[in-house]
């Protein structure tokens, strides 16, 4: 309880940092989630926070400015499945991995305008 908690603290520090488009403490926060979801039984949370993690990691790393659909995107699907019940985990599962791969394409992107 205490992990989820967290968690769920995290994600309204999100939500705020999301209202001021603060992409550094999007990141901060979703790096936190990452870490806490697991233990909090949110794995579908910390998959989706993992990618927008990486995804933001990736686009800092090579001087771009992020989507912010896909931020959007990747926001809202943190939430609703933090605060889904059992019966839709199945759902938050399936979301994850769309927007994982979502992010490995946009990585693969990143990466090919990296080499030219």
């Amino acid at each position: 309880d205490d992990m989820r908690a967290a968690a769920l603290a995290h994600i309204d520090h999100l939500n705020s940092a999301a209202q001021l488009a603060d992409l550094d403490a999007i990141f901060e926060h979703c790096h936190d989630i990452r870490g806490l979801a697991g233990n909090a039984g949110l794995a579908a949370t910390g998959r989706i926070a993992n990618g927008l993690c990486r995804y933001l990691d990736a686009v800092g790393r090579a001087h771009l400015d992020a989507e912010r659909s896909l931020v959007t995107l990747h926001l809202e699907a943190i939430a609703r499945a933090a605060h889904a019940e059992d019966e839709a985990t199945r759902l938050g599962d399936t979301v994850a991995n769309e927007l994982a791969n979502l992010v490995e394409k946009k990585l693969a992107e990143i990466n090919l305008s990296a080499r030219r």
